[in-house]
């Protein structure tokens, strides 16, 4: 793992965290463009400082809530690359940004694999990191009932407004989705999960959770200690633990607007299998 100093040294510090660039240009120049329908992308520009961090060229990434494939831009620096994703829709577009990067980039398309299903059924797999953003307990169900007539009023000033809906339904269409559990479900599958991603490691290997906690009635829910908590059980130390702003826009610029509570910091935490 590189020095502590060189991880996002070229970007700016807010009282927030780390401020990285937009990388909605990045994103429809390497992917193709329904990928900017998925509602909880990982910014493109942090996924590169993270496997950058942690890693080097010639060892083995792996993404085990994938979505749109974020992470195969690795595959062009050099990496190997697995994704594992259990929506179907998501699937199918991550095969569209592989042929993409193959046909516009000159990727070697078998320096990643592609693995549609649930993740607890196919790890441990081997790998040198593990980089995901885990999704949340429940979000899907309450975000559901949220898309009402008046969120898609709210939205309606977004041209893409009928594909960024329906991005978020596909989010959680498989009823294995970890977000369509409760939240104790969902902690004892998550639980699982982070032990069978330390099988997956070597000594030495790495975990980058990329979590953002989040609101309940007014009070801060600590999910990224949590999540933390639920790796150190399974046997990680924390190496790192690095956080970036996220104001965000929308629906959540209008929430600050009118004095209601807002995340506005998405954590960065990096494990070790010692």
């Amino acid at each position: 793992m590189r020095d502590i100093d060189s991880f996002a040294k070229q970007y700016p510090v807010t009282p927030d965290g780390i401020k990285f660039p937009p990388d909605h240009k990045l994103r429809r120049e390497l992917f193709v463009s329904e990928s900017m329908n998925h509602p909880a992308k990982m910014n493109l520009y942090l996924l590169q400082e993270i496997y950058r961090h942690v890693g080097e060229p010639g060892q083995t990434l792996m993404d085990i809530s994938s979505g749109t494939g974020s992470l195969m831009m690795a595959a062009l620096e050099g990496y190997q690359v697995i994704c594992i994703e259990i929506e179907k829709v998501f699937y199918e577009m991550q095969k569209a940004s592989l042929a993409k990067l193959g046909a516009e980039h000159g990727l070697d398309v078998g320096r990643v694999i592609l693995i549609p299903g649930d993740c607890t059924k196919f790890l441990p797999i081997p790998s040198n990191h593990v980089v995901f953003s885990p999704p949340y307990a429940g979000v899907c169900n309450r975000g559901r009932s949220a898309f009402n007539e008046k969120a898609r009023r709210l939205l309606s000033r977004n041209a893409n407004q009928d594909a960024v809906v329906e991005g978020f339904f596909n989010y959680s269409a498989h009823p294995d989705n970890l977000g369509n559990l409760s939240d104790y479900f969902y902690n004892r599958q998550m639980a699982k999960i982070y032990e069978l991603c330390y099988r997956s490691l070597p000594v030495g290997g790495t975990l980058t959770v990329v979590i953002q906690d989040k609101t309940d009635k007014g009070t801060v829910v600590e999910l990224s200690s949590r999540a933390a908590s639920m790796c150190v059980a399974a046997g990680f130390t924390v190496a790192r633990w690095f956080m970036r702003q996220v104001k965000g826009t929308g629906l959540k610029a209008l929430q600050r607007k009118k004095g209601f509570l807002t995340i506005d910091t998405e954590n960065i935490i990096i494990l070790v299998r010692q």
